[in-house]
Formats: structure tokens, C-alpha cells, sequence
């Protein structure tokens, strides 16, 4: 890791603090505060959906944000005092910071359309400060992630990391098997509570019994968060006692069930392929002496393969009872795809520069291919309405690549693909030598593998399980490169 300083031209705020550090104390306790936060946010990653502080933007819907807020602001804090910032010395984060600056150029060299776009009652302006604000925000977070756990005393940080996500998981299994089954079920005493928990929630009166959502907005969001968080429990089973792993066991069981019942084939999907790229790597290390941790996983993986064939046989089943495009079980898979191919084909008209960084809606109308024009859902999102929702991508490679390009597109790709080869290199030399930590190397490698397929199918930068684990491979890189 290096520290950068601020150089002798100072803002004026900045000067105040001239000569100033703060208390080694006072700064251990601010980074305690800032560790509890992160921990914090992961285990509110399920809850979002959110209807409060709509000033956030995207941000608001994610409870997840609200922690990570408040340790932004203290982060700034301890930066005004110290003037300096840890770093990490990854090219990853090199990368990551020129997609940064490609972003700004891109919207310098669409800055002429840019200012002229307005639709639903949204200017491009508007549009383009919003999220460059989120992916500064984030990109912080990844940082500050980074800062906090590589300067913690604690021995193991990313046990402690673990934990958390093992801790938010158990939260959303209990309340789901209380609250959200009996209430799909029709138990009426478990629908009324369920409604009075998604007004708090999702600030709405309606239910939601068809698919299993949990504490998320949407079936398929919480479907996205089992697939990030099953490889620490996977993880979990491989590392720990004896007489732990059973418990744990019974919550990856239990996890299984309620990706299941979210009745998301892209979920049952990234738990299959989750159980599918751990296990060769463990079936060749020093994790496969044991047997009961052989056993276990097959039998999961067995499960999960039951449960994938018949999750994705009943969808064949029922595409099978019509062949009509039209048909309403079928329209959703148009406009996803419809929305996808659109901003493929914008990129490839602006391949260079891109349209701007959330200028997709603005042009979308343009570029839909003929086979979805007539799609419903495609119809409302690329009308010029109000009062209609706002144009989704459904991807975010393909949104990455409408925006800023092929050049784009490449920086985005190559923080995620050098940062994977820095793991796996790191986890062959380490994994017979040292295999606990290597351990959460491959865990870090499954869990941003899935993030990876996470963007074919969400389009969104907001989701912090995107960028605490950036920040996370950071630290785990760093701290192995010094062992």
C-alpha cells in the first residue's frame, strides 16, 4: 500500500488543520466505528427497496448505503486531520481509478447532447451528476473498505467479514421461514404481519406471496444477494469446527430451499455455479482430508442440482404450453433482452466515447431492435410519460458499454479480470502452505465470479455487495503480498 499526501497548496478548509493530527486514540476509535459500520451494511444487504430519502437517488433504496454514509463522513473527517490517504497498491485500483477519468471524458465529449436532453421531466445534466456522484460514493466505500480492514488489530479480519455475511444470512432465513413461507402459504396471521412489514419497508400496502423476496424489494434481488453471500458460507463449512458445521450446514440447506422459492432461475443458477467452481479447487487442497467437508458439499451440490433442473424444467414446461411471443409469461423475458440488445446496439453507434454515463434512457427509443418494438413493457419504458418508470438497462456490461465505449467496457472488464489473476495466483502459491488464508482468497474469487454474472442480468452500480468485496480482495492481496 503507499500514502498519499496533499501537496503545499491547500484549500482553505483543509489549512485549519494545519499541523493537526488526530489523537492515536481518537483514531483507533474511529476506526473501530468505521470496521462496526462496514459490518453494519453487509448485514443490512438483503433490505432494500427502500422508500425513504429519495434525494439519494438509487442510493436510497439500499439499506445497505445508510451505514456506509456515515462512514464516508468520518472517513472524510480523519482525512482533513491526517492529509493523508492509504491506497492500495493493486492494479486493480489503478484501473479503477482511470475508469474514473474515462467517465469524465466521456461526458466532456457528450457535454453538447448531453445538455440538451430532457425527458420525463429529467435533464442529462441531472442524470449524469447523479451517478457520477454514486460511483464516486462507491468507489469510496471500496477504499475505505480497504483502509478499515487493512489497519485493523484484529488477527483474522476477513473471519470477521464472514461472520457478518453469515449473520445477515441467518436474519433473512429466520425471517423468511417465519414471515414470508406461512404468509405464501395463506396463513392469514403471517399475511397481516407481512403487510404491516412492507409498508415499513417498501412504503407500499400490496402483497408479495407469489415468489419468495424476504426482506429485498424483489424476489429476484434477494436472489442476487444468496448467490454473493453462499460462497462464505461455503467457506464457513470448510474452515470451522467440527460441531459448528452442522448448524452451518443447516442454514446452506436452508439457503438452497429459499433460493428455491424466489423461483429465480438466474439465483438457482449462481448458487449452482457457485458449489460448481469451489469445488475442484477444494477436491486438490488440503480441505479435501476431511471428509465430512466432502460429503457435506456433494450432498448440497447434489441438492442444488435437483432443485436448478426442476426450477429451470417447470420454466420449459410452461414456455412449452404457448408458443405466442406474446403471451404475458413471456413478455418480461422480451424486454429484458430487448433492453440488453438496445444498448448493445447504442455502443456500437458511439464506440468509442459512449453516450454518457446514465444517458441510456435519453436515447433508448433510437436503437430498440424490431422484434421488442412492440413489447409493452418496452413501449412505456421508452415513452417520454412522466408518470413512466425510468428506461432500465437489465445489464450492466451492457449499459457499460452504451455509455463510455469500448474503452469503457475494457477499464470496467480489466479492474474485475487482473484482480481475479492476482487471486488465483496468489491461491495456487498459497493454498498448501498456508490454506485457511488461502481459503478466503477463493472465497473472494467465487464471490466476485458471481458478482461478474450478476452484471448480465442488473444494471445497477449501487450495490454494495459489488464494492465492500472490492475493497476486501484489496486488503486479502495486500496482506498475502507482505506475508
Amino acid at each position: 500500500m503507499q500514502k498519499i499526501r496533499i501537496g503545499s497548496k491547500k484549500l482553505n478548509f483543509l489549512a485549519k488543520f494545519e499541523n493537526k493530527n488526530l489523537n492515536p486514540r481518537l483514531l483507533n476509535v474511529f476506526n473501530e466505528i468505521l470496521f462496526y459500520l462496514i459490518g453494519f451494511s453487509i448485514i443490512l444487504l438483503p433490505i432494500n427497496g427502500l422508500p425513504y430519502i429519495k434525494i439519494l437517488g438509487e442510493l436510497s433504496l439500499e439499506a445497505a448505503t445508510y451505514p456506509m454514509l456515515l462512514g464516508v463522513l468520518i472517513f472524510g473527517i480523519i482525512f482533513a486531520f491526517q492529509r493523508k490517504l492509504i491506497v492500495p497498491r493493486i492494479i486493480s485500483s489503478k484501473i479503477l481509478f482511470f475508469f474514473l477519468l474515462w467517465i469524465i471524458v466521456s461526458a466532456i465529449f457528450n457535454s453538447p447532447v448531453i445538455f440538451e436532453h430532457f425527458v420525463k421531466e429529467r435533464s442529462g445534466v441531472e442524470k449524469y451528476f447523479i451517478q457520477l456522484i454514486l460511483m464516486s460514493f462507491v468507489s469510496i466505500v471500496s477504499v475505505l473498505t480497504f483502509t478499515v480492514f487493512q489497519q485493523t488489530n484484529r488477527i483474522n479480519p476477513f473471519s470477521a467479514f464472514r461472520k457478518f455475511v453469515i449473520f445477515s444470512l441467518v436474519v433473512s432465513c429466520v425471517y423468511s421461514f417465519v414471515i414470508d413461507i406461512p404468509a405464501m402459504s395463506g396463513q392469514q396471521w403471517a399475511i397481516n404481519i407481512l403487510q404491516w412489514i412492507t409498508k415499513i419497508l417498501h412504503g407500499s400496502n400490496g402483497l408479495y406471496t407469489s415468489r419468495l423476496r424476504s426482506l429485498s424489494g424483489e424476489a429476484s434481488w434477494f436472489g442476487m444477494y444468496l448467490g454473493y453471500a453462499f460462497p462464505w458460507l461455503i467457506s464457513s463449512f470448510l474452515s470451522e469446527r467440527r460441531w459448528i458445521k452442522y448448524p452451518i450446514f443447516l442454514i446452506m440447506f436452508s439457503v438452497l430451499v429459499l433460493t428455491y422459492l424466489t423461483f429465480s432461475r438466474t439465483a438457482n443458477l449462481l448458487i449452482l455455479f457457485d458449489l460448481v467452481v469451489f469445488l475442484p479447487f477444494i477436491f486438490t487442497s488440503k480441505q479435501s482430508a476431511k471428509r465430512i467437508n466432502n460429503i457435506g458439499l456433494i450432498v448440497i451440490l447434489f441438492f442444488q442440482i435437483l432443485l436448478t433442473f426442476t426450477s429451470l424444467g417447470n420454466t420449459l414446461f410452461s414456455r412449452l404450453e404457448s408458443t405466442d411471443l406474446s403471451v404475458d409469461n413471456r413478455q418480461s423475458n422480451i424486454a429484458r433482452f430487448g433492453s440488453q440488445v438496445t444498448a448493445i446496439n447504442m455502443g456500437l453507434d458511439h464506440p468509442v466515447f459512449g453516450v454518457g454515463l446514465g444517458q441510456y434512457g435519453f436515447h433508448m427509443k433510437d436503437y430498440i431492435p424490431a422484434w421488442a418494438a412492440d413489447n409493452s413493457e418496452i413501449k412505456v419504458w421508452s415513452s417520454e410519460d412522466p408518470n413512466s418508470p425510468w428506461p432500465p438497462v437489465h445489464g450492466l456490461w451492457a449499459r457499460v458499454l452504451a455509455e463510455t465505449g469500448f474503452p469503457g467496457l475494457l477499464l470496467w472488464s480489466m479492474v474485475w479480470i487482473t484482480l481475479l489473476i492476482n487471486i488465483i495466483k496468489r491461491y495456487l502459491l498459497m493454498r498448501n502452505v498456508n490454506p485457511e488464508n488461502a481459503l478466503f482468497g477463493l472465497t473472494l474469487l467465487v464471490t466476485i465470479l458471481c458478482l461478474l454474472l450478476i452484471g448480465f442480468v442488473s444494471d445497477s452500480f449501487r450495490y454494495m455487495f459489488y464494492w465492500i468485496p472490492l475493497g476486501l480482495s484489496w486488503v486479502w492481496l495486500s496482506k498475502t503480498n507482505t506475508s
